[in-house]
C-alpha cells in the first residue's frame, strides 16, 4: 500500500488547507441547487416550461459528468495549486448570473460552474492524500460533505427569502461570493505553499478502466448515483411541487426542501464519527439504502405534514449519511496512490452526474406532458434502491 510520506510538519499550514477545503465544499453546495426554489420564478419571468428549467438544475451535474474522468487526468497533469485554482476561478462565475438574467447566458454560467465544481471535487482527493494522514480522511471527508450540505441547505431555504426582497438574479450571484472569496485566499497561499503531485505521468486508457472495474469500485459507483438520482430531482423540484400541488407558500415550500440538505448535516456528523468506533463499511451502504428508499416516496405521497416533515428529515439524512464512508472507501480501494483517487472520483463525478443530469429533466417533461410531479418522483425513488443493493453485494470484511 503506497501512502504518502509528505505529511507537513507545520500544523498552521495543514489548518489553512483543511479550511479552505471545507469553505470551497461549502461554494459548491451553495450553487449547485440555488436555482431550486426560484425555479417558478424564473418559469414566469423568462416565459419557459418546466422541461427547459429544468436544464438550470442538470447542467452542472450534466458538465460534472462529461468532465468527471478527464478532469482526474487534467489534476493529474496541472497539479493541486493551478487545477485548484482554476476550479475555484470557474465557481466564481455564478456571481455575473446578475448582469445576465436570460436563459441561455444562465445555461453557460450552470455549465461554466459545472466544470469548475468538477476540478474543485476531483482535486480535492489527491491534496487531502498529500497533506493528511490516512486516519484523518474520514473526518475530513465528513466535514467537506457537511459543508457541502450546509451550502445547499442555506441556498435553498434562502435563495427565495433573497429573491423576495432583492431579485431572483441578484440570489443567483450572491452565493457566487463564497467561490470567489475562496479563490482569493487560495491565491494568497502562493503556488509555494501548495505541495504537487510528484507524478505527473498520465495513464493509458487500459489502465483507467482496470482501475474502475474493480468490483468495490463499480458497487460504491451505482450506490452514490442511484441515492443522488432520487436527491437530485427532490431537491430540484419539491418546492415546485409544494408550491403548485400542494398549495403551500412560495417562502415555506423553499424551507420545506432545505429539510434535505439540512437534515444531511446530522447525516455526515453521524456517518463520518460512527465508523471510527465501530462497524463495517457496508452496513453504513445498507443503512443509508433503507433509509432513502422508505422515505423518499414519503415525501411527496403522504398528505399529513407531520409524516411530510419527518420523511424530509429521514431522506436527507440518509442521502448523506453514507457519503463519508464511501469517500474514504474509494481511497482505499484506489490503494491510497493519488493518481488513482483522481481518477476514481472522477468517475464518482461521471457515473452520478448523469443521473443528476437525468433527473431534473425526466421529472419536469414527465410533469409537462402528464402534468403530474409524482410519476416522476417515483421512477427516481426506484432508482434509489441501487445504495441498499450495492450495500448487500458489499464484501461483508467491507
Amino acid at each position: 500500500m503506497q501512502v504518502s510520506e509528505h505529511i507537513p510538519s507545520k500544523n498552521t499550514k495543514r489548518i489553512c488547507i483543511a479550511v479552505l477545503l471545507v469553505i470551497s465544499h461549502l461554494g459548491v453546495g451553495l450553487n449547485i441547487f440555488s436555482v431550486s426554489p426560484i425555479l417558478t420564478e424564473i418559469i414566469n419571468d423568462l416565459g419557459i416550461n418546466h422541461g427547459k428549467a429544468g436544464l438550470l438544475l442538470s447542467l452542472p451535474p450534466l458538465v460534472a459528468a462529461l468532465f468527471g474522468i478527464p478532469g482526474g487526468l487534467i489534476a493529474v497533469r496541472l497539479g493541486q495549486f493551478r487545477g485548484f485554482t482554476i476550479g475555484l476561478a470557474l465557481m466564481s462565475t455564478t456571481t455575473l448570473s446578475i448582469i445576465m438574467p436570460t436563459f441561455i447566458p444562465l445555461l453557460m454560467l450552470r455549465l461554466i460552474y459545472g466544470i469548475g465544481a468538477a476540478l474543485v471535487l476531483t482535486i480535492t482527493g489527491p491534496i487531502l492524500l498529500q497533506w493528511f494522514r490516512p486516519k484523518e480522511l474520514l473526518v475530513l471527508n465528513a466535514c467537506n460533505a457537511a459543508m457541502m450540505t450546509i451550502g445547499i441547505g442555506i441556498s435553498v431555504a434562502g435563495g427565495a427569502i433573497i429573491a423576495k426582497f432583492l431579485s431572483w438574479p441578484t440570489s443567483l450571484s450572491t452565493f457566487g461570493l463564497i467561490p470567489l472569496l475562496v479563490t482569493l485566499l487560495w491565491i494568497s497561499m502562493g503556488r509555494h505553499n501548495i505541495s504537487q503531485t510528484s507524478d505527473r505521468s498520465l495513464p493509458r486508457l487500459p489502465e483507467i478502466f482496470h482501475i474502475i472495474r474493480r468490483r468495490t469500485i463499480l458497487l460504491l459507483l451505482a450506490a452514490d448515483a442511484g441515492v443522488m438520482f432520487q436527491y437530485t430531482a427532490l431537491s430540484g423540484w419539491l418546492p415546485a411541487f409544494y408550491y403548485e400541488t400542494r398549495n403551500m407558500s412560495f417562502e415555506f415550500s423553499g424551507l420545506l426542501a432545505s429539510f434535505l440538505p439540512l437534515s444531511g448535516i446530522i447525516g455526515v456528523a453521524l456517518g463520518g464519527s460512527l465508523p471510527l468506533k465501530f462497524g463495517a463499511p457496508r452496513t453504513y451502504l445498507i443503512i443509508a439504502g433503507a433509509l432513502v428508499l422508505v422515505a423518499g416516496p414519503a415525501t411527496y405521497i403522504f398528505q399529513n405534514s407531520w409524516l411530510t416533515y419527518l420523511a424530509l428529515l429521514v431522506v436527507g439524512a440518509g442521502s448523506w449519511f453514507y457519503l463519508p464512508t464511501l469517500m474514504t472507501e474509494t481511497v482505499k480501494a484506489a490503494r491510497f496512490i493519488e493518481k488513482d483517487v483522481a481518477i476514481i472520483w472522477g468517475a464518482l463525478l461521471t457515473f452520478t452526474g448523469i443521473g443528476m443530469f437525468v433527473a431534473p429533466i425526466l421529472v419536469g417533461y414527465i410533469h409537462d406532458v402528464f402534468e403530474t410531479f409524482i410519476l416522476g418522483f417515483l421512477i427516481c425513488s426506484i432508482a434509489s434502491s441501487l445504495m441498499l443493493i450495492a450495500g448487500l453485494c458489499m464484501n461483508k470484511r467491507s
